[in-house]
């Protein structure tokens, strides 16, 4: 994975192969709404040592960010997963920040391909 690519650059072309301009639009919607907010269950939760609870907020992230293909972010939260599962604890809060700052790269960029797309 190369950690310069943001977005795989063809995401939009395979969601759109599977079902439509419609499809597109629907995804990237969810992303933009589902995935801050799961970042922010994961930030209060290791707040709080809540582990389980950044296990269960970045778990759907996974498949969230795969579905735009955005590769860095998917990567970090299966790395946050599965760290949290363990409980190997202290790297979570710097990998928390990586993935706060992935997703800041990533939203703006699917909210212009949705905007672009809606044109």
């Amino acid at each position: 994975m190369n950690p310069e690519i943001i977005l795989e650059p063809s995401a939009f072309d395979k969601l759109h192969d599977l079902d439509g301009a419609k499809f597109v639009g629907e995804m990237i919607g969810i992303f933009l709404d589902f995935v801050p907010k799961k970042i922010e269950a994961a930030r209060r939760a290791g707040g709080t040592g809540d582990w389980q609870g950044v296990e269960q907020a970045v778990h759907p992230l996974k498949s969230c960010a795969g579905g735009v293909s955005a590769l860095v972010l998917q990567e970090l939260a299966t790395r946050l997963e599965q760290l949290a599962r363990d409980e190997q604890v202290e790297t979570i809060p710097a990998l928390l920040l990586e993935l706060e700052a992935a997703a800041a790269q990533v939203i703006p960029l699917l909210a212009a391909e949705q905007k672009k797309r809606a044109a």
